[in-house]
């Protein structure tokens, strides 16, 4: 008789536990984004709620980077033909000019090109003067007016030639005022001003086309450090914002920069993209190639801050509850970037004037 009574005790307990454990689960009612909470539930006490505020603040995070010359500040200097080096003017540190002489080229394709500007630098003249004694003649009298126009299709034609041919020697950066003779050797100058930081020059040395640049000159007083900014802290990157970068050179150093240029396109595989930060380098202490750590410091600006704990971490997108009204939730998918101090930073979802849950959200998301 004895256990019987143990029995009939343990069921009626379980059976307490299996009704209380409906209602908890009856608590919650979820349609859709929508949590419909009852009023005398427990979980009523364990939510905390807040309004949506703005709060000046700036964002402060490190990224690694890598240091990059500045495009169109660099330019390497491979040879157009095959051919010879036969004399050299510069080497490794020399500061050089746009236009600036860096070493002679003999070249037998440099050859045919230039026989054939002079050829039809010769064909102008020749039709210049022949058209300028026509139409002398033709005012006295003595050719018709066919021959002077002749003439004169022969000299335009002569003229159209020989812009071909100067526009040809543009594309081996020389000018036509610099071809003196046929067989002369090609100049290689230097398209824009910096310093020679590679001079592969041999003199006699044969070199082709396909070749390695010969020469590179770069003007690093200013680089470009890439840093590779994911996803969530994109939201916290604009232009002109202040940088601090430090490399494994000089880790106790600072060097301060901005944010020049933020990518478009996203690496699928990195969840990252590009930020281009312009750093001053008159010191030259930053190298391109060189690792460095990027720390962003942003412009302060009004922003929507809530504490970590308001974030639900879902698998799609971070989220929060917002409240409609007493025992209400909507569950609001939200765009974050991470602050310091366990704040994060609701870069996009939430207004202010909204109340939204800092705690206890865990128990609505059961």
């Amino acid at each position: 008789m004895k256990y019987f009574y143990w029995a009939v005790i343990c069921l009626f307990l379980l059976g307490c536990a299996g009704e209380k454990q409906q209602r908890e689960i009856k608590e919650v009612e979820v349609k859709g984004n929508i949590y419909t909470v009852e009023t005398t539930s427990p979980i009523v006490k364990e939510v905390k709620t807040n309004k949506v505020a703005l709060t000046s603040v700036g964002s402060s995070f490190k990224v690694a980077g890598t240091v990059r010359a500045i495009t169109g500040r660099i330019a390497e200097v491979a040879v157009p033909f095959d051919g010879r080096i036969v004399a050299s003017t510069v080497r490794l540190g020399q500061k050089v000019g746009a236009g600036t002489l860096l070493f002679k080229l003999n070249s037998a394709d440099f050859y045919n090109a230039s026989k054939a500007f002079f050829q039809t630098k010769q064909n102008r003249a020749l039709a210049k003067r022949n058209y300028e004694r026509k139409k002398e003649l033709h005012g006295g009298g003595i050719v018709s007016k066919r021959d002077l126009e002749e003439a004169e299709t022969e000299y335009r034609n002569a003229q159209a030639e020989y812009d071909e041919a100067v526009a040809s020697m543009k594309v081996f950066n020389v000018r036509a005022d610099q071809l003196t003779s046929v067989g002369q050797p090609l100049p290689m100058v230097s398209p824009i001003a910096g310093e020679v930081v590679k001079c592969n020059v041999t003199i006699g040395e044969y070199v082709k086309s396909d070749d390695e640049a010969v020469v590179t000159v770069a003007d690093l007083s200013k680089v470009w450090v890439v840093a590779h900014v994911k996803e969530n802290y994109c939201g916290a990157v604009k232009p002109d914002d202040i940088v601090e970068v430090v490399t494994d050179a000089q880790p106790e150093k600072t060097i301060s920069g901005k944010v020049y240029y933020i990518g478009e396109l996203m690496d699928e595989e990195t969840r990252a993209v590009e930020v281009l930060v312009e750093c001053d380098n008159s010191s030259r202490e930053l190298k391109p190639g060189m690792f460095a750590t990027v720390k962003f410091q942003s412009t302060a600006r009004d922003a929507i801050i809530l504490p970590a704990t308001a974030i639900l971490q879902n698998e799609e997108q971070p989220s929060v509850f917002v409240v409609q009204k007493e025992g209400v939730y909507e569950c609001r998918p939200v765009s974050v970037a991470t602050t310091e101090e366990g704040k994060i930073w609701v870069t996009q979802g939430l207004k202010p004037g909204e109340t939204v849950v800092v705690n206890g959200g865990i128990f609505l998301n059961k």
